[in-house]
């Protein structure tokens, strides 16, 4: 359980990032939107919005609101640190086929 409400809105809108229902480039909700869905203070609000800019899945625009700017699949450590995967399930998820070409191949024994 979050210690702080602002912890707890920061992790529902980065899991609604990281699932697609705020798609890249898209707008989030208002300020005001996400006060009353979330029964908190503007203040709560900003801050957990705060936390999402520092993590690079959000970018504020003056006048007009804050975009989504994280992009699933680009590189970014924290989804490196969440996720761990295959070079053949990259390589099926980028429409591309995972192959091994041996160059060279010796039969060695060793003596020690």
């Amino acid at each position: 359980m979050p210690k702080a409400i602002y912890e707890g809105i920061y992790r529902e809108i980065r899991s609604r990032i990281i699932n697609g229902t705020y798609a890249f480039q898209e707008m989030l909700p208002t300020e005001a939107e996400l006060t009353a869905e979330f029964g908190c203070t503007r203040n709560t609000v900003r801050r957990a919005l705060s936390m999402l800019a520092d993590q690079m899945f959000v970018q504020p625009i003056h006048g007009k609101g804050v975009r989504v700017i994280w992009l699933k699949g680009e590189t970014d450590m924290l989804g490196a640190l969440e996720e761990v995967e295959s070079f053949g399930e990259f390589a099926k998820r980028n429409n591309a086929v995972a192959s091994t070409d041996v160059k060279s191949f010796e039969h060695l024994i060793c003596t020690e």
